[in-house]
């Protein structure tokens, strides 16, 4: 399954090229990306268009750095829940264990993991599947930059973090890392990380408002719990999609693909407002308007066998059902014949 970024956070981006003089509308479009997405607080986008963004906003501007400044342009409300929680936090442990927690609300493909040491308080940012390697490394700048943003604007301009690791190598602009960091930055490293000072962790903050951290620790709950409906949603589906052409759907397949039980697969979707059957009937009628919508290469019959159908003629009564006209006539008000 794609993994997705939440789209608020692209408003840092926004304001970066706004700022350096370029229009950030423009490239948004040039990339199939609404820009009315950034002002939705529940709008997310694919990891990968985020990152060819960025990638295309630094060919745009020649700035491999561009990162890193960028986070000087983060505002509250690109982060959603996160951006408020993190202003109302009591201490700055609190507000990394925030991160730690809710983190996959904004990137459902980060993981954080927190350590204290007697060398400082360490917070390492990981993939999900923990490989660092494979992405690329404006990912990791963008966030541990804002990561220091954040904290620097909860104690104090102040704030130095001990060190910075990356795992990427030495880029042409390392003196804006040291602008920014305020601190020895190591590349080439085993880890992204950023390290800050034990005596900084636990001092009280003067944002401290509890019942707005509370309040918006809710709300990402709910974030959470409904990210996590639609990964189930959408791992159904695609082992249903998979099982299809074998005419043999049957709910205690798709549970064993998945690893769990056919009863506990049906608790969890039947407390999501849906069910196997109802995945099942979307999942074909998807598949059969794509097919008959676009030049697909296959006949009728052959499209029924993808679907799971045991003949044309079920098939061309299901396609009525879900869109009123049989699937030759569908086609020629699509104006794409089928065969």
């Amino acid at each position: 399954m794609p993994h997705t970024v939440l789209a608020p956070t692209m408003g840092i981006l926004w304001r970066t090229l706004k700022a350096a003089g370029y229009d950030p509308a423009h490239l948004f479009r040039q990339m199939s990306v609404d820009p009315e997405l950034i002002k939705d607080s529940h709008a997310r986008i694919r990891e990968e268009t985020v990152i060819d963004l960025w990638q295309r906003a630094i060919e745009l501007t020649g700035d491999n750095c561009l990162a890193i400044k960028a986070a000087k342009h983060w505002h509250p409300s690109q982060l959603g829940a996160m951006g408020y929680a993190w202003l109302a936090s009591s201490t700055l442990r609190t507000a990394l264990n925030r991160i730690a927690r809710y983190i996959r609300v904004i990137n459902d493909n980060r993981k954080v993991v927190l350590e204290e040491t007697q060398g400082g308080f360490i917070y390492r940012l990981q993939l999900q599947d923990g490989i660092d390697m494979a992405m690329p490394a404006i990912y990791f700048n963008l966030h541990l930059a804002v990561l220091i943003e954040l904290c620097r604007t909860n104690y104090g301009e102040q704030l130095n973090p001990l060190a910075v690791k990356l795992t990427h190598s030495e880029p042409n602009c390392v003196e804006a890392y040291s602008a920014h960091f305020r601190c020895p930055v190591t590349f080439d490293a085993n880890e992204n990380s950023l390290t800050l000072p034990i005596e900084a962790i636990d001092r009280p903050l003067l944002g401290n408002n509890p019942m707005l951290a509370t309040l918006s620790d809710q709300v990402m709950i709910e974030q959470l719990a409904s990210l996590d409906r639609a990964k189930l949603t959408e791992q159904v589906k695609a082992v249903i999609i998979e099982q299809l052409p074998s005419g043999k759907i049957h709910i205690n397949k798709v549970a064993g693909v998945l690893a769990i039980s056919p009863r506990t697969l049906q608790r969890r979707l039947k407390s999501e407002g849906t069910s196997f059957a109802l995945l099942l009937e979307e999942a074909r009628r998807e598949l059969a308007i794509e097919y008959v919508r676009k030049k697909s290469p296959f006949t009728l019959c052959e499209i029924a066998f993808l679907l799971g159908f045991s003949e044309e003629s079920a098939f061309s009564r299901a396609f009525k059902r879900w869109t009123g006209l049989s699937p030759s006539r569908y086609a020629v008000e699509q104006s794409f014949p089928v065969q």
